[in-house]
């Protein structure tokens, strides 16, 4: 019964903080992310001392998801959108993949965050980005979003470009 938490097996954690809930994912091995508006938290079940069936660590504080949408899990990583950028965590500190120059470009070009979402592409074991249309515009060529995290590092200065220039260059 789902209204009486004296149930065996039931057990609840406040968390008042870090705004509306946004939604997470499984990393497996007993361990999930707890997405919230500004908080990232991490779900490990089991047992989680004192009797508790489950336990929830803050991994940051101004960290979160901007919506539900704005997320995915693949092979134990998640990922997501914050209002500062592309992030993600194993379950340790999350880590702002496109800090700096990428995610300085896309927040320029996509002032409403609740128009982008995540999948997984299995197939290709990659994370997928959709963007409102205008930003799509722009982006259209240059193929960026299929770039690992290195590959996106060394070619930062290339989100300081002017749109009309992305055609001419060709990153590594």
């Amino acid at each position: 019964d789902h209204t009486n938490w004296t149930t065996k097996g039931a057990s609840k954690q406040d968390m008042n903080d870090g705004g509306a809930f946004t939604g997470g994912g499984d990393l497996g091995g007993g361990v999930a992310i707890v997405a919230q508006l500004r908080t990232l938290r991490r779900m490990t079940f089991g047992n989680a001392g004192g009797g508790a069936l489950f336990r929830l660590d803050k991994l940051a504080d101004d960290v979160g998801c901007v919506h539900p949408r704005a997320q995915a899990t693949y092979n134990g990583v998640f990922y997501c959108l914050h209002t500062d950028g592309f992030w993600k965590t194993a379950g340790g500190p999350p880590v702002n993949i496109g800090a700096g120059k990428v995610n300085k470009w896309f927040l320029a070009r996509c002032p409403d965050l609740t128009k982008v979402s995540a999948s997984v592409d299995p197939k290709n074991t990659i994370i997928r980005w959709r963007y409102p249309e205008p930003v799509i515009e722009v982006i259209t060529g240059f193929d960026w979003w299929n770039w690992d995290d290195d590959r996106l590092r060394r070619n930062r200065d290339l989100f300081e470009i002017e749109s009309a220039t992305f055609w001419k260059s060709s990153p590594e």
